[in-house]
């Protein structure tokens, strides 16, 4: 029974807490309505809502004549007139944002309809699928000014601009918050494997190719820390002869070839530097890679050689089927006129594989892309 009380005392504080958390109330002729739900946002055209009582569970229909101001959950809405010349009454959703002198507003319809109001006289401008005519004729802060290239027509496009041109006092770059880079590399790669019948470890060092596609997305309002994901193939070959003292006394002598395909899986965090602000900036990443090998070509041909005696061996280096460890760079973007961005970068991997005595060393010049 205690039990029961118990389960039946949370369940009533959560269905309060509950209700507590939906501060749902209407504006009706000036006078404050909170004793009621708003069953969905506005209908018909958003001109009229539903507003249900607590107490005797009522429902009622309100019409945007009647209702100035209404909240539904957390979001509100305000009667406005985007009316043009006639007037035309709707209710227009409020996205919250810190700009001081203007506000951003939502027309909620299939295809979303958004308004800056200028705070100090109350007029509204459309946004009708060009953010910069309507903003540049409002806006005050010129250091915003090549942000308007890159702001799409969504809430948090729109709502990034607005909080920038109240933030953002000096010059510096601007970007998207999500990037896709195609991008190539070469450079040279050291691979490190034991040599089976002498119990040695060698490495041969030959030239890499490197080619993929990095996601990057921006974490920070400044825009200036990004984490990306950068999927490539790789490939790399190397020849190499080598002699060997063995502690016997016997001499080894071996021919050896290595050529290897692979797909590298690294993840990164970069931090940009703004040299020269929308024009030239360079960065600094470090990450975490994986290398997967797809294909191997190898071949040892050996020899002992002990006095007059020679005995021949030939035989396949075993190289590793995976590979993971760190990497790190460093690079420089060039940003363009039509807001493309060209990047070029130094990036080294240090990995081990998952045989003994098996590295893998990746150093890389890229070029790439960025849109």
């Amino acid at each position: 029974m205690l039990i029961f009380f118990s389960i039946l005392m949370v369940s009533a504080t959560y269905s309060l807490a509950q209700k507590r958390v939906r501060n749902d109330y209407i504006l009706f002729q000036d006078s404050l309505h909170i004793d009621g739900r708003i069953l969905e946002i506005p209908t018909l055209e958003n001109q009229s809502l539903v507003f249900r009582s607590i107490k005797g569970g009522q429902e009622k229909t309100y019409g945007v004549n009647d209702v100035s101001e209404f909240q539904y959950k957390d979001r509100k809405f305000f009667r406005k007139d985007i009316g043009s010349p006639r007037e035309m009454l709707v209710f227009l959703e409020l996205i919250p944002t810190e700009n001081q002198d203007l506000a951003l507003y939502r027309l909620n319809v299939k295809k979303e309809t958004f308004y800056l109001e200028n705070k100090s006289t109350g007029k509204l401008y459309a946004v009708n699928g060009q953010v910069s005519d309507a903003f540049s004729s409002l806006n005050k802060n010129d250091a915003v000014n090549p942000l308007i290239g890159l702001t799409k027509q969504t809430a948090g496009s729109i709502a990034y601009l607005l909080n920038s041109a109240d933030q953002v006092k000096d010059l510096r770059t601007f970007s998207k918050p999500i990037y896709v880079e195609p991008f190539f590399g070469t450079g040279i790669a050291i691979a490190e494997f034991g040599i089976e019948p002498v119990e040695q470890v060698t490495e041969m060092a030959g030239l890499a190719i490197s080619g993929g596609l990095s996601i990057e997305a921006f974490l920070n309002f400044k825009r200036n820390i990004s984490i990306s994901f950068s999927p490539q193939l790789f490939g790399f070959d190397a020849t190499k002869f080598e002699k060997i003292q063995l502690p016997n006394g016997q001499n080894y002598e071996t021919d050896l070839s290595i050529s290897m395909i692979a797909l590298q899986f690294p993840v990164a965090v970069k931090y940009y530097i703004d040299l020269k602000p929308q024009k030239f900036r360079t960065y600094l990443e470090m990450g975490y890679a994986f290398s997967n090998t797809l294909n191997q070509k190898s071949y040892q041909f050996g020899a002992w050689k002990k006095n007059n005696e020679i005995t021949f061996h030939s035989d396949k280096p075993v190289l590793a089927d995976s590979y993971q460890g760190i990497h790190f760079g460093a690079g420089a973007n060039i940003i363009r006129k039509n807001n493309r961005i060209l990047t070029l970068g130094l990036k080294s991997y240090l990995q081990s594989g998952n045989l003994g005595n098996t590295t893998l060393s990746i150093h890389l010049i890229t070029l790439g892309l960025k849109f």
